[in-house]
């Protein structure tokens, strides 16, 4: 989830599968809204593994505008490419917890549909030395499919809402 803070700012709230964690990162854009490829720099910190591992990243962040001038008037393209560097790094917060070394590698991706609600696949590939001994790359190939946007979630929250109205037994 994210939420704005200004035009050129905003804080992420990432929860992890499980609910075995949680990170929170702030992104800022480095260059000015107008411009045509969008630079932005995203900081993170949050506490994953059940508590167990503090988590640090840093990201860069390229993308095209979502917004274009065409024939004098402003229009919002529903295809947006984006991609990025990212350095992730866990560190133990007990004596037990396992040590493992810094993450880092690179996505691309496209987000279709609007910010309010679209679908961006995306593939990061990343070099990951394997602290459990489970894999014998350092090499790591993550796809993801990620469904976005407020009025997704303002959707959820109605079909929710009339799921527990029109529940059977009430």
């Amino acid at each position: 989830m994210r939420r704005g803070i200004d035009s050129v700012s905003d804080v992420g709230f990432r929860l992890l599968s499980g609910v075995s964690g949680l990170v929170v990162n702030y992104k800022r854009l480095l260059t000015r809204t107008n411009e045509p490829a969008l630079v932005a720099v995203m900081p993170g910190i949050g506490l994953i593994n059940v508590g167990e591992h503090a988590h640090f990243e840093l990201t860069l962040l390229a993308s095209r505008r979502e917004t274009r001038l065409r024939n004098g008037r402003t229009e919002r393209t529903h295809v947006v490419p984006y991609g990025g560097l990212r350095v992730m790094h866990v560190a133990p917060l007990n004596s037990d917890a396992v040590h493992d070394g810094p993450t880092t590698g690179a996505f691309v991706g496209v987000r279709l549909g609007s910010a309010g609600l679209g679908v961006s696949p995306e593939v990061g590939v990343f070099h990951d030395r394997s602290a459990l001994g489970l894999r014998q790359s350092n090499v790591v190939v993550v796809p993801t499919i990620a469904v976005h946007g407020d009025e997704l979630l303002d959707g959820l929250i109605r079909l929710w809402r009339v799921g527990t109205i029109f529940r059977p037994g009430r």
